[in-house]
């Protein structure tokens, strides 16, 4: 995962997302992830996206690795302190992407690089359940408004071809109209985020010793899960037609998701990995909560998730 050195104040997305559906709401949802209030604007660290539905950017980084500067970070915990918490880490650094069906991280353990209220592990070698090999990177990360914590993996050795990407997304883009049409458990990105959702919130470290991240992260998925439920039963409640083209589909299901939820339905292509955005904010409030889900192309599978949220004007945690 690349190191932005740029540090902008946004803890969002660093890079300007691609609506699935295209149309007027591209810049509306885009908005609502980079700056969840219109009329803002903000500085990415990609060059202008064009406009044409399925084009790539170089990556998508979600809180707290923009803050996160390789070449000037210090901690500011004790190793004592850090040996008390190991137990903790290897729970978070370890579960998730077991779920995902990577293993071999407890061989890295010792790579992290820790705050008080913030870490980082990059390039941890992993394998996949059919003995492929991936790097894994993992981070968490709490302020006083900002919370995430991620996992993600991606493919190493050659970059995948354009048709590979194609086949990817389409893959993925299946995925989410399975997801949001028919009952969640029934489709793989259903089956991946509420098989998260369990190991966070059964988690035997929940608001243990002042460390409270899976509580926040299982909070934050429920937030995103819940008002998808609703986008789910409106559709199913407007019998969408079967014989509607997978794009036509994607166009429904932003509408409606927008319309019943204040949930925007976005998808992003990087030269490894297709990323599914889902956004649910509550403008009210100044808040909202992101789940990023990467499907990697290379290793054909969903490979990593960032959840992502923020409590507005620093009330909630």
């Amino acid at each position: 995962m690349k190191r932005n050195r740029r540090l902008p104040w946004l803890f969002g997305l660093l890079t300007a997302l691609i609506l699935l559906a295209g149309g007027t709401a591209v810049g509306l949802a885009a908005r609502l992830v980079v700056a969840p209030q219109a009329g803002e604007t903000v500085e990415v660290d990609t060059a202008s996206l064009p406009t044409a539905m399925g084009q790539s950017v170089d990556e998508v980084v979600f809180y707290p690795w923009n803050l996160y500067d390789e070449e000037h970070f210090e901690t500011n915990i004790s190793e004592e302190l850090k040996a008390e918490r190991m137990p903790w880490y290897v729970y978070n650094l370890e579960g998730v992407p077991i779920t995902m069906g990577f293993s071999g991280m407890s061989a890295s353990l010792e790579k992290g690089r820790v705050r008080n209220y913030s870490g980082y592990w990059t390039d941890c070698p992993v394998n996949t359940r059919d003995g492929q090999t991936a790097l894994l990177d993992v981070a968490f990360g709490q302020d006083y408004q900002d919370f995430g914590m991620t996992w993600v993996a991606r493919s190493t050795g050659e970059l995948p071809t354009r048709a590979q990407r194609d086949a990817a997304l389409a893959v993925v883009q299946e995925d989410v109209c399975q997801f949001l049409t028919q009952p969640a458990e029934q489709s793989p990105i259903g089956s991946l985020l509420s098989s998260v959702w369990t190991y966070l919130a059964t988690s035997p470290y929940l608001d243990s010793g002042g460390v409270w991240y899976e509580t926040l992260g299982a909070t934050a998925l429920d937030g995103v899960l819940g008002p998808l439920e609703q986008v789910r039963q409106r559709l199913y409640d407007q019998e969408p037609d079967p014989n509607l083209s997978v794009q036509q589909r994607l166009e429904q299901i932003c509408t409606v998701a927008q319309e019943e939820a204040n949930c925007y339905v976005q998808l992003v292509t990087t030269q490894r990995q297709v990323v599914v955005v889902f956004t649910c904010s509550q403008p009210e409030y100044d808040s909202w909560n992101i789940v990023g889900l990467y499907y990697d192309v290379g290793l054909e599978q969903y490979s990593g998730i960032a959840i992502n949220s923020r409590a507005g004007y620093g009330y909630g945690y």
